[in-house]
């Protein structure tokens, strides 16, 4: 006799949607899970599932994560496109591989419990299905970290960017488990699909806050001075939302000539961050040496790791000979 549980946890399939190219312009890819393509944002690198390859659910998406994106033209799409595809395509291959072993994990738990044969008791019943669950929230968890792997990564990104990308998973986790707390699960698109046609029973609902409370205890335990470099890199992030108090008192009168400087105001709106520093160092020495020393920081070994990839692709055999 088939158990009830095969039937919860496999109803009819629906039909699944394709990615289209238009879909590009609300920021989102194709990205293959499994055997089921689902669309990924460029942006926050975040997956939904496949009944979310609507232009309708995608706008949301964009109109609600992404707003100050909005007058972007499809060129700027198109570029993060292609930098998400080079991510993916490192020479270990890490970030597919990652990603596939944990789906493939979770399926090969749903299909144990698809082929069971014999009647179930009350606890088997919650605890199988809560196996299959976690295993979708270990998907969700390990694409997030994915993501925030990615954008640690790249030239064109200092130390400060990534103590705002790491300070914003913290806040991330946070917002997870209050709405976790209250049964909301749309933070994890697996787990929500999980979801569809049954609940979060308060057993699996501890187990995960006790996850994500961990993670986030682990973050603090690693970036244990974030919220201290914060308050030192403010005059570094934007010099004219900052007073005087906020630097040190060898840089101060300096700091006065800059913030009420309106051409380097306006050069600062213009400019990126380092390049701002570098052209005001021979104006403001004392105030952009301590900005350039803190900018030319190595925030990861991604580049270092990257240069020797590349070093050992050029020693190869067929180089040698």
């Amino acid at each position: 006799m088939h158990c009830p549980l095969h039937i919860k946890l496999f109803p009819m399939s629906a039909k699944k949607r394709k990615y289209l190219d238009k879909y590009i312009r609300s920021g989102f890819v194709s990205f293959q899970k499994g055997d089921t393509e689902v669309p990924q944002c460029v942006i926050c690198y975040k997956t939904l599932s496949n009944d979310g390859m609507r232009p309708s659910r995608l706008e949301h998406h964009f109109r609600t994560t992404h707003p100050a994106l909005a007058d972007k033209p499809k060129a700027f799409f198109e570029t993060k496109r292609q930098s998400l595809k080079q991510a993916k395509m490192d020479g270990s291959g890490a970030f597919r591989q990652q990603t596939s072993k944990v789906v493939e994990a979770s399926y090969e738990i749903a299909l144990l419990i698809a082929k069971c044969k014999k009647d179930h008791d009350i606890g088997e019943s919650l605890i199988k299905p809560n196996l299959l669950r976690a295993a979708e929230l270990l998907v969700d968890i390990s694409e997030a970290l994915n993501a925030i792997n990615l954008k640690l990564q790249g030239k064109n990104i200092n130390i400060i960017m990534h103590h705002d990308t790491i300070r914003a998973f913290m806040a991330k986790l946070d917002l997870w488990k209050s709405r976790i707390q209250n049964g909301n699960t749309a933070s994890f698109s697996n787990l929500d699909s999980a979801l569809i046609h049954s609940y979060l029973d308060s057993e699996l609902k501890k187990q995960i806050i006790t996850h994500l409370t961990d993670l986030k205890a682990e973050f603090i335990r690693y970036f244990q001075d974030i919220d201290e470099k914060r308050e030192a890199w403010k005059v570094i992030r934007n010099p004219f939302q900052c007073e005087v108090a906020d630097v040190l008192d060898e840089v101060q009168e300096e700091f006065l000539e800059l913030k009420f400087n309106s051409s380097a105001e306006e050069d600062f709106k213009e400019l990126d961050i380092e390049t701002f520093w570098v052209k005001y160092f021979p104006v403001y020495p004392l105030i952009s040496h301590q900005a350039i020393r803190i900018l030319t920081m190595f925030g990861s070994t991604h580049l270092c790791e990257a240069a020797f990839s590349m070093l050992v692709a050029v020693k190869t055999n067929y180089r040698n000979r």
